[in-house]
């Protein structure tokens, strides 16, 4: 056990504790903020006569302002420190929820989507960056600890929306009273000092050349599809779960948003899981087998008969591990730079969470909800195809004695 990790446990290491701490409540606010939309989509629809394809840009705008966040706040994280980026997560989500709240037209719920979408894609620079710098070694391990936190907003969320919504609230009023998260984050984060650098090593200046070389080889790029497609996959399930089992499964708002808070509990059991497990089983590996098992997961849930709709959300489980598992592994390939990499890394997530959550919307609309939700087989599938590439692009250069293993 690092010494890190061992003061953080004891308590004694302020300078570990309070931003380690700070890191986990970015990733709370992040998973309650991002997954009200789920419970609330239909809720809009229904109030404001939109259809699927309309919700479907609603939702698309959210990952627009995601994607300008996390190419950003990568350099910026480097100029001005990780605080000014947590900070800008918390004034945009404010602003966003507080607008978002009260627009009715199409053109300025996708605007101030966007911008809680910049305040997410914020928090997930800046969170990941504080673990990142604390903790020099066993990322994953500790990248899937913080990820549980994530979790848990997202499990709540569900149940919050659910039960304001059956009981008749507004989903303006379910949006309003979050409003108090951000804000709690701005005040932690006014009174915890985040250091700007790590066990005494300078920040190193940012060099375009030397990042463009990391950032456009091979093994990179394959990271960046690989991250696309897993997030389109997850927020496509995430978005539009609970729309299909109301529409194609017969469900109520109550029952369809406990299933959504239940694939969110298998996510954050999951992610506590395989912090025990994914540095002894490998980073290519354990990804490898959670996304071929996940496209059948989907496929039982979908195609098969009523009671194997709880395959479903039991694919929050098998999905639990693979981002923060992915994010070590870049950081890993990448020690120098990394808020820039990751900076690029999040915004190709960014750009699946658009691809997900639209094109679900936008083949439902044009078929059915049944035939657009599963579009997420498919893209388990291709995460599959693409792990396979990288294994194999990895086992020639360790053969050739120039690459780190991640297996």
């Amino acid at each position: 056990m690092s010494k890190e990790v061992e003061s953080f446990l004891r308590g004694k290491n302020k300078t570990v504790i309070l931003p380690t701490i700070g890191s986990f409540v970015v990733f709370f606010v992040f998973g309650f903020i991002d997954n009200l939309k789920g419970p609330t989509i239909p809720a809009i629809l229904s109030d404001l006569g939109l259809n699927y394809r309309q919700g479907g840009t609603v939702l698309f705008s959210e990952y627009i302002g995601f994607l300008i966040a996390t190419l950003s706040m990568g350099v910026l994280s480097v100029l001005f420190g990780k605080k000014k980026v947590i900070f800008a997560a918390g004034i945009f989500l404010a602003l966003g929820i507080a607008a978002y709240s009260s627009a009715s037209r199409l053109l300025f719920l996708s605007i101030f989507m966007a911008f809680i979408g910049f305040g997410l894609g914020s928090c997930e620079v800046g969170g990941n960056l504080i673990i990142v710098d604390l903790y020099s070694s066993q990322k994953a391990k500790y990248l899937n600890i913080m990820e549980f936190f994530h979790g848990i907003g997202s499990i709540l969320a569900p149940v919050y929306s659910g039960q304001l919504l059956a009981a008749a609230v507004s989903w303006r009023q379910v949006y309003r009273l979050a409003l108090l998260l951000p804000l709690a984050l701005l005040i932690y984060f006014l009174l915890v000092k985040v250091p700007k650098k790590h066990q005494g090593q300078e920040n190193s200046p940012i060099n375009i050349r030397r990042i463009g070389a990391s950032a456009i080889v091979g093994d990179t790029i394959l990271f960046y599809l690989f991250i696309l497609l897993y997030v389109a996959a997850e927020l496509g399930v995430a978005s539009w779960l609970v729309e299909f089992l109301q529409t194609d499964r017969g469900m109520s708002v109550s029952a369809s948003s406990l299933l959504l808070s239940a694939f969110f509990v298998a996510i954050t059991v999951g992610r506590l899981a395989g912090s025990f497990v994914v540095e002894r089983i490998g980073y290519l590996r354990i990804m490898k087998y959670v996304s071929i098992l996940s496209a059948a997961f989907l496929a039982i849930g979908i195609f098969a008969p009523a009671p194997f709709v709880y395959f479903l959300p039991a694919t929050g489980f098998l999905f639990s591990i693979v981002f923060p598992t992915a994010t070590a592994a870049v950081s890993v390939k990448h020690p120098e730079h990394t808020g820039v990499i990751l900076g690029i890394f999040f915004a190709f997530a960014g750009i699946g969470g658009m691809v997900g959550s639209y094109f679900v919307g936008l083949i439902g609309e044009l078929t059915t909800i049944k035939w657009g939700f599963s579009f997420n087989i498919l893209l388990c599938v291709l995460m599959f195809v693409v792990l396979l590439v990288l294994e194999l692009v990895y086992r020639i250069r360790e053969r050739k004695g120039n690459a780190v293993s991640l297996n």
